[in-house]
């Protein structure tokens, strides 16, 4: 069952507020600005990809950071999975494989901000160097999150 409108808005209005203050930050720190798309959408533009903060209203509630590419130049032969972009988990995971599979679900307004903030402090520690303009990682993750769906298919 989905949630109702109006817990909705709650949702969205605790998003907006935190995305916009924790990631404002960061994307301050970095000389970077933070756009939003949306009532559910902030975008920190990068020169070649798009580090997208997003609200997902689906059966749960959850919140996500991906990266996306702008140019086909960044499309590699795994390309679904480069052009629509890549969770933040999987370059968390590529980079230490011991980080447990971690979803964030929310079971309420106060989880927003917790959640947003343990995203932005995981972008910021195994994201420096892409938020810094140095992409040459992608690839290499690309490559890492097919492989690992290609396991969960077998």
């Amino acid at each position: 069952m989905k949630p109702h409108k109006e817990e909705n808005e709650k949702y969205y209005e605790a998003f907006q507020n935190a995305a916009l203050k924790i990631f404002g930050k960061l994307a301050e720190n970095y000389g970077l600005q933070l756009e939003q798309k949306g009532a559910d959408t902030f975008i920190i533009p990068l020169s070649s990809f798009n580090i997208k903060i997003h609200l997902a209203f689906g059966h749960l509630r959850q919140t996500n950071v991906l990266i996306i590419p702008k140019d086909t130049c960044w499309h590699t032969e795994y390309n679904e999975l480069s052009k629509n972009g890549i969770r933040l988990n999987h370059f968390v995971r590529y980079q230490n494989h011991e980080f447990p599979k971690t979803y964030y679900i929310l079971n309420n307004t106060d989880e927003v901000r917790i959640k947003l903030q343990t995203l932005c402090d995981l972008l910021q520690k195994y994201c420096d160097p892409f938020l810094r303009g140095d992409f040459s990682i992608w690839p290499e993750v690309v490559s890492y999150v097919d492989v690992n769906i290609k396991k969960l298919i077998e």
